[in-house]
């Protein structure tokens, strides 16, 4: 079965409901009906030039297998955590296959197990496990105040609004934004228009544990109500949480031209407001903007940790996230390590190898 294309023939992104949409086999078994994004694809490269096959955005199978678990839930059930393992690459050019199991069904609370596939005979591509919940009036609705604006004055004091910004590159490599030809057959991202803020007056002067990224995003198209498909609008934000992950982990910690190998192997997400929080746009379109914050605090082990949080322009602390990724490195001798490591001071953990 072909897939549709996650663009038009003009290059347009599709909406971020298009990008998710389903194709329901039995009560346990959804099918994806549009292509995950190639984030190192584009319109320079088809998928029957003869090359490898295209390598699926991992934020794509997270968020749709959710998708997929949230319609065999009951009504008013919304997801509140998510764990995903991406077992073997995904590809661009076929379909996923979202097969369910149920593992329990509370009264409060539901679990779900999704494991993926694709290619017949080759195995599960990624699993999950995630878990709904129905809303709790509580007493107490705790956060850290945080300032965006004042936090950051240094590189948001000049923007208006998100829209301002450039767009996030699919792939936010020094190759890749040095490469006349990527940029110019690059496709932009589909179903969420993402905005990058340049953070290098903040980050220069600061150690790797501090520096940080920032990247806006908001929907693609209408988006039904959120009181219809809450989950839908919370997959847009487990979408948005894998955006450039481990490129931002290496650029964070001065390894951008070091790493010889990258590939996700775990993600969590954890919603911490109710749906009404996380609203990603409406039924006439216009998407809400949101922020996610990102940042590093451990390498080792040939592996690399990406967190973030992710904001509303109000302030609210929607939601977090933590991805543990393979990152390989590659040095050409003791002086580039040396070189490294000093650009490190201030890392409280150090391992005597790198």
């Amino acid at each position: 079965m072909k897939v549709q294309p996650s663009h038009d023939g003009k290059g347009n992104p599709v909406s971020f409901a298009t990008l998710m949409a389903l194709e329901k086999i039995n009560g346990s078994t959804y099918r994806s009906l549009t292509a995950a994004f190639e984030p190192g694809g584009g319109t320079h490269r088809p998928w029957n030039s003869g090359g490898p096959a295209p390598r699926a955005y991992g934020g794509h199978v997270y968020a749709q297998a959710v998708y997929a678990a949230a319609q065999t839930v009951a009504q008013g059930f919304v997801v509140h955590s998510a764990t995903g393992y991406f077992v073997q690459l995904g590809r661009c050019d076929l379909p996923f296959v979202y097969s369910i199991q149920t593992v329990r069904d509370g009264k409060g609370f539901c679990v779900r197990i999704v494991n993926v596939t694709q290619e017949e005979g080759k195995g599960i591509c990624f699993s999950c496990n995630c878990s709904f919940k129905l809303p709790d009036r509580s007493p107490i609705d705790w956060q850290e105040r945080v300032d965006l604006k004042e936090k950051y004055k240094d590189v948001l004091g000049h923007i208006e609004t998100p829209a301002d910004l450039p767009s996030c590159p699919p792939l936010d490599t020094p190759r890749a934004r040095d490469s006349e030809e990527f940029n110019r057959g690059a496709s932009p991202w589909p179903g969420l228009r993402c905005k990058k803020v340049d953070m290098t007056a903040y980050n220069k002067h600061r150690p790797a544990l501090d520096r940080r990224s920032l990247i806006y995003y908001s929907a693609i198209g209408a988006m039904p109500s959120i009181h219809d498909q809450s989950n839908l609008h919370a997959c847009a934000h487990l979408y948005a949480s894998d955006i450039n992950s481990l490129f931002l982990v290496a650029a964070h910690t001065g390894l951008e031209h070091n790493h010889n190998q990258m590939a996700s192997l775990s993600q969590t997400v954890v919603f911490h407001s109710q749906a009404s929080g996380f609203v990603v746009g409406s039924e006439r379109g216009g998407g809400k903007w949101y922020v996610q914050e990102v940042s590093t605090d451990r390498m080792g082990d040939g592996r690399g940790m990406h967190r973030s949080r992710i904001w509303s322009e109000e302030g609210v602390h929607v939601a977090s996230s933590m991805q543990d990724g393979l990152i390989r490195l590659r040095f050409e001798d003791e002086e580039e390590i040396e070189r490294v490591r000093e650009g490190l001071k201030g890392v409280p953990v150090w391992h005597s190898k790198l």
